[in-house]
Protein backbone atom coordinates (compact mmCIF):
# COMPACT_ATOMS: atom_id res chain seq x y z
CA UNK A 1 0.00 0.00 0.00
CA UNK A 2 0.62 3.75 -0.84
CA UNK A 3 0.91 6.35 2.78
CA UNK A 4 -2.27 7.54 0.89
CA UNK A 5 -3.87 3.90 1.37
CA UNK A 6 -4.87 2.87 4.79
CA UNK A 7 -6.99 -0.36 5.92
CA UNK A 8 -10.12 0.13 7.80
CA UNK A 9 -11.09 -2.99 10.20
CA UNK A 10 -14.67 -3.92 10.65
CA UNK A 11 -15.64 -5.09 13.93
CA UNK A 12 -19.02 -6.23 15.27
CA UNK A 13 -19.71 -2.33 16.61
CA UNK A 14 -22.58 -0.31 17.16
CA UNK A 15 -23.96 1.35 13.85
CA UNK A 16 -23.52 5.00 14.08
CA UNK A 17 -25.74 7.56 12.74
CA UNK A 18 -24.09 10.35 11.01
CA UNK A 19 -25.23 13.80 12.25
CA UNK A 20 -27.72 15.38 10.03
CA UNK A 21 -28.34 19.20 8.84
CA UNK A 22 -31.63 20.57 7.62
CA UNK A 23 -31.74 21.43 4.25
CA UNK A 24 -32.82 24.34 2.96
CA UNK A 25 -33.76 26.17 -0.67
CA UNK A 26 -36.18 23.39 -1.73
CA UNK A 27 -39.35 24.74 -3.36
CA UNK A 28 -42.22 22.29 -2.73
CA UNK A 29 -42.84 20.46 -5.64
CA UNK A 30 -39.14 20.72 -6.86
CA UNK A 31 -39.23 17.18 -8.00
CA UNK A 32 -40.80 15.71 -11.41
CA UNK A 33 -43.10 13.90 -9.89
CA UNK A 34 -44.07 15.60 -7.01
CA UNK A 35 -43.75 12.88 -4.74
CA UNK A 36 -41.41 11.47 -1.65
CA UNK A 37 -39.65 8.46 -1.71
CA UNK A 38 -43.27 6.64 -0.23
CA UNK A 39 -44.74 7.83 -3.22
CA UNK A 40 -47.16 10.67 -1.59
CA UNK A 41 -47.57 14.29 -2.66
CA UNK A 42 -45.22 15.90 -0.69
CA UNK A 43 -46.58 19.35 -2.04
CA UNK A 44 -50.44 18.44 -0.88
CA UNK A 45 -49.45 18.22 2.75
CA UNK A 46 -48.38 21.78 3.74
CA UNK A 47 -47.71 20.97 8.00
CA UNK A 48 -44.85 19.28 6.12
CA UNK A 49 -41.16 20.38 4.65
CA UNK A 50 -40.88 19.30 1.22
CA UNK A 51 -39.52 16.19 1.09
CA UNK A 52 -40.56 14.76 4.58
CA UNK A 53 -40.35 11.11 5.29
CA UNK A 54 -41.64 9.96 8.20
CA UNK A 55 -39.99 8.44 10.36
CA UNK A 56 -36.32 8.84 8.76
CA UNK A 57 -33.86 11.58 9.31
CA UNK A 58 -32.78 14.43 6.25
CA UNK A 59 -29.03 14.57 5.70
CA UNK A 60 -26.74 17.41 3.65
CA UNK A 61 -25.09 14.64 2.60
CA UNK A 62 -25.45 11.28 0.81
CA UNK A 63 -25.56 8.68 3.41
CA UNK A 64 -23.89 5.70 1.75
CA UNK A 65 -23.09 2.52 2.76
CA UNK A 66 -22.26 -1.32 1.26
CA UNK A 67 -24.51 -4.79 1.94
CA UNK A 68 -22.15 -7.58 1.80
CA UNK A 69 -23.58 -11.37 2.12
CA UNK A 70 -21.59 -14.60 2.54
CA UNK A 71 -22.74 -17.03 0.10
CA UNK A 72 -22.03 -20.02 2.29
CA UNK A 73 -23.06 -18.81 5.51
CA UNK A 74 -26.02 -16.61 4.58
CA UNK A 75 -24.86 -13.79 7.12
CA UNK A 76 -25.40 -9.84 5.53
CA UNK A 77 -23.91 -7.17 7.09
CA UNK A 78 -24.23 -3.70 6.41
CA UNK A 79 -20.84 -1.40 6.06
CA UNK A 80 -21.68 2.55 6.79
CA UNK A 81 -18.95 4.08 4.58
CA UNK A 82 -19.30 8.04 6.98
CA UNK A 83 -17.64 5.95 10.40
CA UNK A 84 -17.01 3.08 9.16
CA UNK A 85 -18.95 0.94 11.39
CA UNK A 86 -20.45 -2.22 10.48
CA UNK A 87 -23.77 -4.52 12.43
CA UNK A 88 -25.00 -7.62 11.15
CA UNK A 89 -28.89 -7.63 9.28
CA UNK A 90 -28.84 -11.51 9.05
CA UNK A 91 -31.53 -12.62 11.42
CA UNK A 92 -29.87 -14.97 13.52
CA UNK A 93 -31.07 -18.68 13.14
CA UNK A 94 -33.85 -17.46 10.82
CA UNK A 95 -31.26 -15.89 8.29
CA UNK A 96 -30.64 -17.63 4.70
CA UNK A 97 -28.86 -20.85 4.33
CA UNK A 98 -26.49 -19.41 1.38
CA UNK A 99 -26.74 -16.85 -0.88
CA UNK A 100 -26.65 -16.82 -4.76
CA UNK A 101 -26.80 -13.59 -5.93
CA UNK A 102 -27.55 -10.05 -3.97
CA UNK A 103 -29.40 -6.92 -5.88
CA UNK A 104 -30.14 -3.68 -4.87
CA UNK A 105 -32.53 -0.57 -5.34
CA UNK A 106 -30.61 2.07 -3.55
CA UNK A 107 -32.10 1.29 -0.10
CA UNK A 108 -33.48 -2.37 0.21
CA UNK A 109 -31.35 -5.46 -0.79
CA UNK A 110 -32.59 -8.62 -2.32
CA UNK A 111 -30.41 -11.84 -1.36
CA UNK A 112 -31.44 -14.42 -3.64
CA UNK A 113 -30.90 -18.72 -2.31
CA UNK A 114 -31.61 -20.69 -5.19
CA UNK A 115 -32.04 -24.15 -2.91
CA UNK A 116 -34.99 -22.83 -0.83
CA UNK A 117 -36.48 -20.38 -3.57
CA UNK A 118 -36.40 -17.52 -1.52
CA UNK A 119 -35.75 -13.88 -1.65
CA UNK A 120 -34.48 -12.39 1.26
CA UNK A 121 -35.58 -8.27 1.84
CA UNK A 122 -33.30 -6.57 3.97
CA UNK A 123 -33.72 -2.19 4.85
CA UNK A 124 -29.96 -0.54 4.64
CA UNK A 125 -31.65 2.22 6.15
CA UNK A 126 -30.16 4.94 3.95
CA UNK A 127 -31.55 6.61 0.55
CA UNK A 128 -31.20 8.71 -1.66
CA UNK A 129 -34.69 10.67 -3.43
CA UNK A 130 -33.83 12.53 -6.80
CA UNK A 131 -35.66 15.80 -8.07
CA UNK A 132 -33.85 16.35 -10.85
CA UNK A 133 -32.21 19.64 -9.92
CA UNK A 134 -31.65 18.96 -6.01
CA UNK A 135 -31.73 15.48 -3.86
CA UNK A 136 -32.35 14.53 -0.53
CA UNK A 137 -30.60 12.32 1.65
CA UNK A 138 -32.52 10.26 4.16
CA UNK A 139 -31.16 7.36 6.85
CA UNK A 140 -33.20 5.66 9.45
CA UNK A 141 -32.57 2.09 11.34
CA UNK A 142 -31.64 -0.74 8.74
CA UNK A 143 -33.37 -3.99 9.26
CA UNK A 144 -34.46 -7.73 8.12
CA UNK A 145 -37.82 -7.00 6.21
CA UNK A 146 -38.94 -10.40 5.20
CA UNK A 147 -38.81 -13.09 2.42
CA UNK A 148 -40.83 -13.78 -0.76
CA UNK A 149 -41.00 -17.55 -1.10
CA UNK A 150 -40.59 -18.83 -4.79
CA UNK A 151 -38.70 -15.46 -5.92
CA UNK A 152 -35.26 -16.89 -5.70
CA UNK A 153 -33.59 -15.19 -9.11
CA UNK A 154 -36.07 -13.06 -9.87
CA UNK A 155 -35.42 -9.58 -11.62
CA UNK A 156 -36.47 -6.34 -9.12
CA UNK A 157 -36.47 -2.92 -10.21
CA UNK A 158 -38.17 -0.62 -8.02
CA UNK A 159 -39.41 3.59 -8.26
CA UNK A 160 -40.43 5.08 -5.37
CA UNK A 161 -44.14 3.91 -5.79
CA UNK A 162 -43.94 0.08 -6.76
CA UNK A 163 -41.24 -2.83 -6.33
CA UNK A 164 -41.81 -5.53 -9.28
CA UNK A 165 -40.94 -8.33 -8.62
CA UNK A 166 -40.86 -11.08 -11.91
CA UNK A 167 -39.28 -13.60 -14.02
CA UNK A 168 -39.33 -16.26 -11.22
CA UNK A 169 -41.52 -18.96 -9.29
CA UNK A 170 -45.43 -19.08 -9.83
CA UNK A 171 -48.10 -18.68 -8.16
CA UNK A 172 -51.66 -17.10 -7.35
CA UNK A 173 -51.60 -13.40 -6.66
CA UNK A 174 -51.88 -12.34 -3.02
CA UNK A 175 -52.38 -8.78 -2.28
CA UNK A 176 -51.93 -9.53 1.56
CA UNK A 177 -48.37 -11.18 0.60
CA UNK A 178 -48.56 -13.98 3.32
CA UNK A 179 -50.14 -11.49 5.80
CA UNK A 180 -46.63 -9.77 6.64
CA UNK A 181 -46.90 -6.56 8.41
CA UNK A 182 -44.11 -4.80 10.52
CA UNK A 183 -40.22 -5.82 10.44
CA UNK A 184 -41.61 -9.50 10.20
CA UNK A 185 -40.19 -12.26 8.79
CA UNK A 186 -43.37 -13.67 7.26
CA UNK A 187 -42.77 -14.93 4.01
CA UNK A 188 -44.47 -13.74 1.27
CA UNK A 189 -46.57 -14.46 -2.17
CA UNK A 190 -44.41 -16.40 -4.84
CA UNK A 191 -43.13 -14.14 -7.90
CA UNK A 192 -44.92 -12.31 -9.90
CA UNK A 193 -45.40 -9.45 -7.28
CA UNK A 194 -45.77 -5.96 -7.57
CA UNK A 195 -44.77 -4.72 -3.58
CA UNK A 196 -46.92 -0.84 -2.78
CA UNK A 197 -43.67 0.75 -1.96
CA UNK A 198 -45.08 2.69 0.44
CA UNK A 199 -45.79 -0.41 2.55
CA UNK A 200 -42.10 -1.40 2.17
CA UNK A 201 -40.90 1.46 3.90
CA UNK A 202 -43.22 0.68 6.81
CA UNK A 203 -42.07 -2.71 7.10
CA UNK A 204 -44.69 -4.21 5.26
CA UNK A 205 -44.28 -6.67 2.23
CA UNK A 206 -47.83 -6.25 1.20
CA UNK A 207 -48.45 -6.63 -2.87
CA UNK A 208 -50.79 -4.56 -5.25
CA UNK A 209 -53.36 -7.00 -6.00
CA UNK A 210 -54.89 -5.77 -9.12
CA UNK A 211 -51.18 -4.73 -10.74
CA UNK A 212 -49.85 -7.76 -9.77
CA UNK A 213 -52.67 -9.60 -11.33
CA UNK A 214 -51.34 -7.44 -14.48
CA UNK A 215 -47.96 -8.97 -14.42
CA UNK A 216 -49.28 -12.47 -13.66
CA UNK A 217 -47.96 -13.79 -17.47
CA UNK A 218 -45.06 -11.14 -17.72
CA UNK A 219 -41.61 -12.42 -18.97
CA UNK A 220 -40.52 -8.91 -16.82
CA UNK A 221 -41.67 -5.43 -15.24
CA UNK A 222 -40.11 -2.67 -14.33
CA UNK A 223 -41.98 0.28 -12.40
CA UNK A 224 -41.74 4.04 -14.72
CA UNK A 225 -42.48 6.73 -11.86
CA UNK A 226 -46.24 5.29 -10.52
CA UNK A 227 -46.70 3.38 -13.56
CA UNK A 228 -45.50 0.13 -14.94
CA UNK A 229 -43.93 -1.43 -17.74
CA UNK A 230 -44.28 -5.06 -18.77
CA UNK A 231 -42.77 -7.65 -20.89
CA UNK A 232 -45.31 -10.60 -22.09
CA UNK A 233 -44.38 -13.97 -21.75
CA UNK A 234 -45.09 -17.10 -23.10
CA UNK A 235 -47.92 -17.31 -20.06
CA UNK A 236 -49.44 -13.73 -21.40
CA UNK A 237 -52.57 -13.00 -22.98
CA UNK A 238 -50.62 -10.71 -25.47
CA UNK A 239 -47.95 -12.14 -27.88
CA UNK A 240 -44.44 -12.77 -26.52
CA UNK A 241 -42.71 -9.55 -26.25
CA UNK A 242 -44.65 -7.48 -26.47
CA UNK A 243 -44.36 -4.11 -24.01
CA UNK A 244 -47.43 -2.65 -21.87
CA UNK A 245 -47.85 0.58 -20.20
CA UNK A 246 -50.17 0.17 -16.44
CA UNK A 247 -51.71 3.14 -14.49
CA UNK A 248 -51.10 2.68 -10.62
CA UNK A 249 -54.33 1.26 -10.88
CA UNK A 250 -53.87 -1.28 -13.57
CA UNK A 251 -55.51 0.56 -16.24
CA UNK A 252 -53.85 -0.14 -19.53
CA UNK A 253 -52.42 2.79 -20.59
CA UNK A 254 -51.48 1.23 -24.00
CA UNK A 255 -49.10 -1.34 -25.80
CA UNK A 256 -45.72 0.07 -27.51
CA UNK A 257 -44.99 -0.20 -31.19
CA UNK A 258 -41.40 -2.41 -30.14
CA UNK A 259 -40.88 -5.59 -28.74
CA UNK A 260 -38.74 -6.93 -26.98
CA UNK A 261 -37.57 -10.87 -27.45
CA UNK A 262 -35.95 -12.60 -24.45
CA UNK A 263 -36.11 -9.49 -21.78
CA UNK A 264 -33.33 -9.41 -19.47
CA UNK A 265 -31.99 -6.76 -17.31
CA UNK A 266 -33.43 -3.13 -16.91
CA UNK A 267 -32.19 0.10 -15.71
CA UNK A 268 -33.76 3.78 -14.92
CA UNK A 269 -31.67 6.25 -16.52
CA UNK A 270 -31.74 9.79 -16.33
CA UNK A 271 -33.93 9.72 -19.90
CA UNK A 272 -36.24 6.97 -19.43
CA UNK A 273 -36.44 3.61 -18.42
CA UNK A 274 -33.77 0.64 -20.19
CA UNK A 275 -34.57 -2.90 -20.77
CA UNK A 276 -32.43 -5.53 -22.51
CA UNK A 277 -33.62 -7.29 -25.27
CA UNK A 278 -32.54 -10.27 -27.54
CA UNK A 279 -32.03 -7.71 -30.81
CA UNK A 280 -30.81 -4.16 -28.77
CA UNK A 281 -31.83 -2.13 -25.79
CA UNK A 282 -35.67 -1.09 -25.66
CA UNK A 283 -35.19 2.72 -24.27
CA UNK A 284 -38.91 3.89 -22.58
CA UNK A 285 -39.83 7.21 -22.55
CA UNK A 286 -42.51 9.10 -20.55
CA UNK A 287 -43.35 12.71 -22.19
CA UNK A 288 -46.75 14.19 -20.17
CA UNK A 289 -48.18 11.10 -19.87
CA UNK A 290 -47.17 9.73 -23.81
CA UNK A 291 -44.69 7.02 -23.59
CA UNK A 292 -42.98 6.23 -26.64
CA UNK A 293 -40.43 3.01 -27.22
CA UNK A 294 -37.17 2.86 -29.27
CA UNK A 295 -34.76 -0.13 -29.93
CA UNK A 296 -31.18 0.98 -30.01
CA UNK A 297 -29.77 -2.04 -32.26
CA UNK A 298 -26.59 -3.59 -31.26
CA UNK A 299 -23.68 -2.77 -32.63
CA UNK A 300 -22.35 -4.76 -35.85
CA UNK A 301 -18.74 -5.00 -33.58
CA UNK A 302 -20.34 -6.80 -31.28
CA UNK A 303 -19.86 -10.71 -31.80
CA UNK A 304 -21.95 -13.04 -32.51
CA UNK A 305 -25.13 -14.38 -30.37
CA UNK A 306 -23.47 -11.59 -27.91
CA UNK A 307 -26.20 -9.69 -25.88
CA UNK A 308 -26.26 -7.30 -22.48
CA UNK A 309 -28.24 -9.49 -19.87
CA UNK A 310 -27.82 -7.03 -17.57
CA UNK A 311 -26.68 -3.48 -17.07
CA UNK A 312 -24.56 -1.60 -14.16
CA UNK A 313 -24.33 2.45 -14.10
CA UNK A 314 -24.05 5.29 -11.43
CA UNK A 315 -28.28 5.39 -10.60
CA UNK A 316 -29.01 9.15 -11.96
CA UNK A 317 -27.02 8.81 -15.07
CA UNK A 318 -27.42 8.30 -18.52
CA UNK A 319 -24.44 5.86 -19.51
CA UNK A 320 -24.42 2.00 -19.10
CA UNK A 321 -22.50 -0.96 -18.92
CA UNK A 322 -22.81 -4.33 -19.41
CA UNK A 323 -21.04 -7.95 -19.99
CA UNK A 324 -21.63 -8.92 -23.27
CA UNK A 325 -19.24 -11.67 -23.69
CA UNK A 326 -16.42 -13.28 -21.69
CA UNK A 327 -14.21 -10.73 -23.23
CA UNK A 328 -16.48 -7.53 -24.69
CA UNK A 329 -18.05 -4.70 -22.68
CA UNK A 330 -20.72 -2.78 -24.06
CA UNK A 331 -21.59 0.95 -22.99
CA UNK A 332 -24.70 2.58 -23.68
CA UNK A 333 -25.12 5.98 -23.93
CA UNK A 334 -28.76 6.60 -23.53
CA UNK A 335 -28.75 10.48 -24.70
CA UNK A 336 -27.30 9.80 -27.86
CA UNK A 337 -28.60 6.09 -28.58
CA UNK A 338 -25.46 4.90 -29.41
CA UNK A 339 -23.30 2.01 -28.06
CA UNK A 340 -19.16 1.06 -27.83
CA UNK A 341 -17.68 -2.12 -27.23
CA UNK A 342 -14.12 -2.84 -25.67
CA UNK A 343 -12.67 -5.88 -25.95
CA UNK A 344 -10.22 -7.02 -23.33
CA UNK A 345 -7.61 -8.96 -22.69
CA UNK A 346 -8.98 -11.40 -20.33
CA UNK A 347 -12.46 -12.84 -19.28
CA UNK A 348 -14.42 -10.13 -17.51
CA UNK A 349 -16.26 -10.33 -14.08
CA UNK A 350 -17.99 -7.23 -13.51
CA UNK A 351 -18.71 -3.73 -15.47
CA UNK A 352 -19.98 -0.71 -14.80
CA UNK A 353 -20.27 2.60 -15.89
CA UNK A 354 -18.89 6.30 -14.16
CA UNK A 355 -21.17 8.29 -15.64
CA UNK A 356 -18.80 10.19 -17.36
CA UNK A 357 -19.50 9.41 -21.12
CA UNK A 358 -16.10 8.92 -21.60
CA UNK A 359 -14.97 5.76 -20.21
CA UNK A 360 -16.19 2.13 -18.96
CA UNK A 361 -14.85 0.06 -15.64
CA UNK A 362 -14.06 -3.52 -16.01
CA UNK A 363 -12.59 -5.50 -13.36
CA UNK A 364 -10.99 -9.08 -15.44
CA UNK A 365 -10.23 -12.90 -13.96
CA UNK A 366 -7.04 -11.78 -13.93
CA UNK A 367 -7.77 -9.17 -10.83
CA UNK A 368 -6.92 -5.95 -12.66
CA UNK A 369 -9.30 -3.06 -12.79
CA UNK A 370 -9.22 -1.82 -15.78
CA UNK A 371 -10.79 1.47 -17.32
CA UNK A 372 -11.93 1.65 -21.26
CA UNK A 373 -12.29 4.57 -23.39
CA UNK A 374 -16.15 4.80 -24.56
CA UNK A 375 -14.93 5.89 -28.08
CA UNK A 376 -12.46 3.61 -29.57
CA UNK A 377 -12.69 0.91 -26.93
CA UNK A 378 -8.79 1.05 -25.90
CA UNK A 379 -7.56 0.56 -22.88
CA UNK A 380 -6.84 3.49 -20.72
CA UNK A 381 -5.79 2.36 -17.26
CA UNK A 382 -4.63 -0.37 -15.39
CA UNK A 383 -4.24 -1.47 -11.85
CA UNK A 384 -3.76 -5.03 -10.04
CA UNK A 385 -6.26 -5.38 -7.53
CA UNK A 386 -7.31 -9.15 -6.40
CA UNK A 387 -4.07 -10.74 -5.75
CA UNK A 388 -5.75 -14.28 -6.84
CA UNK A 389 -7.88 -12.91 -9.32
CA UNK A 390 -11.79 -13.77 -10.03
CA UNK A 391 -14.46 -15.79 -11.11
CA UNK A 392 -17.48 -14.80 -12.64
CA UNK A 393 -19.47 -17.71 -11.28
CA UNK A 394 -21.07 -17.54 -8.11
CA UNK A 395 -20.15 -19.94 -5.16
CA UNK A 396 -18.98 -19.79 -1.49
CA UNK A 397 -15.66 -19.88 -2.51
CA UNK A 398 -15.12 -17.03 -5.48
CA UNK A 399 -18.87 -15.32 -4.67
CA UNK A 400 -19.77 -12.65 -7.68
CA UNK A 401 -17.12 -9.86 -8.15
CA UNK A 402 -18.70 -6.80 -8.33
CA UNK A 403 -18.14 -3.32 -9.06
CA UNK A 404 -20.33 -0.85 -6.79
CA UNK A 405 -20.50 2.84 -8.21
CA UNK A 406 -21.61 6.49 -6.63
CA UNK A 407 -20.37 10.04 -7.42
CA UNK A 408 -17.07 9.65 -5.96
CA UNK A 409 -15.73 6.68 -5.58
CA UNK A 410 -16.53 2.98 -6.58
CA UNK A 411 -16.01 -0.36 -4.78
CA UNK A 412 -15.21 -4.30 -5.13
CA UNK A 413 -15.46 -7.12 -3.13
CA UNK A 414 -12.54 -9.12 -2.98
CA UNK A 415 -13.75 -12.58 -1.43
CA UNK A 416 -10.59 -14.02 -1.52
CA UNK A 417 -8.63 -11.72 1.11
CA UNK A 418 -11.99 -11.23 3.17
CA UNK A 419 -11.60 -7.55 2.17
CA UNK A 420 -13.32 -4.10 0.32
CA UNK A 421 -11.62 -2.02 -1.33
CA UNK A 422 -12.76 1.38 -1.99
CA UNK A 423 -11.22 2.97 -5.41
CA UNK A 424 -11.46 6.78 -6.67
CA UNK A 425 -12.21 5.96 -10.40
CA UNK A 426 -11.06 9.55 -11.36
CA UNK A 427 -7.93 9.53 -10.05
CA UNK A 428 -6.34 6.77 -12.13
CA UNK A 429 -7.83 4.15 -10.64
CA UNK A 430 -5.84 4.91 -7.61
CA UNK A 431 -7.24 2.78 -4.43
CA UNK A 432 -7.85 5.16 -1.18
CA UNK A 433 -9.39 2.39 1.18
CA UNK A 434 -9.33 -1.38 2.10
CA UNK A 435 -12.08 -3.00 4.82
CA UNK A 436 -11.20 -5.75 6.38
CA UNK A 437 -14.55 -7.70 6.92
CA UNK A 438 -15.35 -11.04 9.58
CA UNK A 439 -17.47 -12.48 6.67
CA UNK A 440 -16.58 -13.29 3.28
CA UNK A 441 -18.07 -10.57 1.32
CA UNK A 442 -19.13 -13.27 -1.77
CA UNK A 443 -21.97 -10.46 -3.07
CA UNK A 444 -21.92 -6.82 -2.74
CA UNK A 445 -24.52 -3.87 -3.22
CA UNK A 446 -24.21 0.00 -2.35
CA UNK A 447 -27.44 1.67 -0.84
CA UNK A 448 -27.99 4.82 -0.17
CA UNK A 449 -26.98 6.37 -3.62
Amino acid sequence: MTSRQHRVAIGATTFGLAATLALTGCAPGGGPSGTDNKGTDAASDAAQPHGYVEGAEESAEPQNGLIFADAATGEVHLLDLLSGDTRTLSDGDKKAPTIDALRTDGRYAYASTASTGALSVFDGGTWTVDHGDHKHYYRTAPDTVGVIDGAAGASVASSRTFVAITGAGAGAADDSVGGSTGRSTASAAPANSILDRAKLDDGSLAASADLTEATAGAALAVPFGENLITVAGDASDSPTGTVQVHGPDAADLGTLADTCAAPAGTATARTGIVIGCADGALLVTDTSGSFAGEKIAYPDTLPAGSRATSFDYRPGANYLAARAADNTVLSLDVSDRAWSVATTAASVSAVTSPGDGSTVLALLADGTLNSYSTDDGSLLTSVPLLGGGTSAGADAASGTPSIQIDTARAYVNDAGTRQIHEIDYADGLRLTRSFDTTITPSHLVEVGR
